[in-house]
């Protein structure tokens, strides 16, 4: 009876202690799990860190983009001198360009441009009873209407147009129109062209019969 209770002790000491075993390896194996996924989650929010910071642009980095300056000289609407002011103090400047004809530049408001090629062989312009013909360049919107008045101060009536132009070489800003003018006295002529988004002025300064 001795030796049969001390065999049943040694096999419950047995189990014991193989249960213990059991207990620390599967403790042993979900600390090795726990360590693993730590370890992923620290690589993980190491490469989300570096991506986020190769991505993200810094202030020095991003380039700037400058808006074109309005006071850049647009290389279609050059100053051909001092542009003219009432009474041609001074008159509005007339240069001669590479087609042969005269070139006049008018004076525009709220940003209009006016070019004008006028058909003469020669300037000065002298008073005459013949019409001359100018070709007008103008910005803006709408039809165009063109007054002429005379050195006395008296409205004159073109001679014909403005007529709109289609086609042309003429190569300055705006839409296109022809007119006729009869420059029949000597002195200070102003001509003005209207459109509903702009005004501008012509002022020549014509010279007596001959050109003397």
């Amino acid at each position: 009876m001795l030796e049969s209770s001390r065999g049943g002790s040694a096999v419950r000491a047995t189990g014991r202690t193989t249960s213990r075993r059991a207990k620390a390896s599967r403790a042993a194996r979900t600390a090795t799990v726990l360590t693993a996924a730590l370890a992923a989650l620290a690589t993980s929010a190491a490469l989300a860190g570096c991506t986020s910071a190769s991505v993200t642009p810094t202030e020095s980095a991003t380039p700037t983009v400058r808006a074109p300056s309005s006071s850049t000289p647009d290389s279609s609407a050059p100053q051909l001198g001092p542009l003219g002011a009432p009474g041609c103090s001074p008159a509005s400047p007339i240069v001669t360009g590479g087609d042969g004809f005269p070139e006049v530049q008018g004076t525009g408001t709220d940003g209009s441009t006016l070019y004008g090629l006028i058909m003469a062989s020669t300037v000065p312009l002298a008073a005459s009873d013949d019409t001359a013909k100018f070709v007008w360049r103008m910005t803006g919107d709408g039809a165009v209407t063109v007054r002429v008045t005379d050195p006395a101060g008296h409205e004159k009536t073109p001679a014909w147009g403005p007529e709109r132009h289609g086609g042309s070489t003429y190569h300055r800003p705006g839409d296109e129109w022809g007119t006729g003018i009869v420059l029949s006295e000597p002195g200070c002529w102003t001509v003005h062209l209207h459109r509903s988004t702009g005004d501008a002025d012509v002022w020549l300064d014509v010279l007596p019969p001959g050109g003397s």
